[in-house]
């Protein structure tokens, strides 16, 4: 039993608690750099530039490959999604 709590630690990268640096796109989703967060206690991947963790509330679209990501000031355009099951984040790779 607490080997699969052990695996299920690193399924989802991404921590419960929205940061205050987080920025919002324009469908209302969260979005922080991964790189900018500290990570030492939490993460076990090695992260890029280029992956974002992104939250969303129950009922949001969850983030699509090849969705174009809308912030105020600048686009990007997703890669990859990794998001487990029905929590509300995920990693997001740009392009």
């Amino acid at each position: 039993m607490a080997e699969k709590k052990y695996k299920y630690k690193f399924k989802v990268q991404v921590p419960r608690k929205i940061p205050d640096i987080a920025i919002e796109d324009t469908m209302g989703r969260k979005w922080a750099k991964a790189t900018s967060m500290d990570q030492d206690e939490y993460i076990k991947w090695d992260m890029d530039e280029d992956q974002w963790y992104v939250w969303f509330k129950k009922g949001e679209d969850v983030p699509e490959e090849g969705e174009i990501i809308e912030f105020s000031d600048v686009e990007y355009a997703v890669e990859n999604v990794f998001h487990f099951n029905r929590i509300n984040r995920a990693v997001v790779t740009f392009s």
